[in-house]
């Protein structure tokens, strides 16, 4: 995901009344969805916030990336992420809780969370994060190792798919294994322009514009496939070759 270059941070940050004007395909979405992050995790009432497009699919659009920005706020902003999102999905997926409880900014109320549903099986990785008795990192390949599991992974969805998967594989030989607690792990992209500067030829430094490219597109790509990694968490018991075997059959 792109990181906000300094204007768009501004407007995100401003409070108060804000008028944004930028051309077609400059971000001018990207920065409402932030600046609405911004709002909901900094504590104002979700409803004294009202957001409004031209079309019906635009609103679900917007309201799709919201969900998902949200839920990656969310994991960035907390410790012991991969157990927190886990969670937090499993238990939007089986309508557990709603995204109004995802409202949350702090430990504390994550901890609320779990005691309030004690009862839904998955909302035990909370409670093993308070005792800091996490899942195991069992494999950690290159970005690239498995192209199909790369695309599953990147998307939530499609991720909470493929660690079903995984874990329908393993339970075979693994009983007690559940599926809550396989977990694929894989960062973000690495944005390496972001937070360059550029001497203009007028002697001015200035960050790089959102039009300018200092490296190509492929030159880019190898940095970052270096850089990112994706990693399988299992519990402690299951073993790397079994993992490993897994991956291999599947993807």
């Amino acid at each position: 995901m792109t990181s906000p270059t300094p204007e768009q941070q501004r407007a995100v940050e401003a409070r108060g009344s804000v008028i944004v004007s930028a051309s077609a395909g400059s971000g001018k979405t990207f920065v409402m969805i932030e600046r609405l992050v911004s709002l909901v995790l900094s504590g104002t009432d979700v409803r004294r916030i009202l957001a409004v497009t031209f079309t019906n699919k635009a609103a679900a659009q917007m309201r799709e990336r919201l969900r998902r920005a949200l839920l990656k706020e969310i994991s960035v902003q907390s410790g012991a992420a991969r157990e927190r999102l886990k969670a937090l999905l499993s238990a939007l997926r089986d309508k557990v809780i709603t995204y109004e409880d995802l409202y949350l900014k702090d430990d504390i109320e994550f901890s609320v969370l779990a005691e309030r549903y004690k009862s839904y099986e998955p909302f035990i990785l909370i409670e093993r994060v308070e005792h800091n008795n996490l899942l195991e990192k069992k494999v950690e390949l290159a970005l690239d190792a498995y192209p199909r599991l790369r695309k599953m992974a990147e998307d939530l969805d499609e991720r909470m798919e493929a660690e079903r998967m995984i874990f329908s594989a393993l339970r075979r030989k693994y009983r007690a294994l559940k599926e809550y607690e396989t977990i694929i792990d894989i960062p973000e992209p690495v944005n390496f322009e972001s937070s360059m500067l550029l001497l203009r030829k007028n002697g001015e430094v200035t960050p790089i514009r959102e039009d300018e490219s200092v490296l190509s597109r492929e030159v880019g790509m190898v940095f970052s496939s270096v850089l990112r990694k994706l990693s399988i968490f299992l519990p402690h018991y299951v073993s790397f070759s079994d993992a490993v075997d897994v991956l291999k059959e599947m993807f």
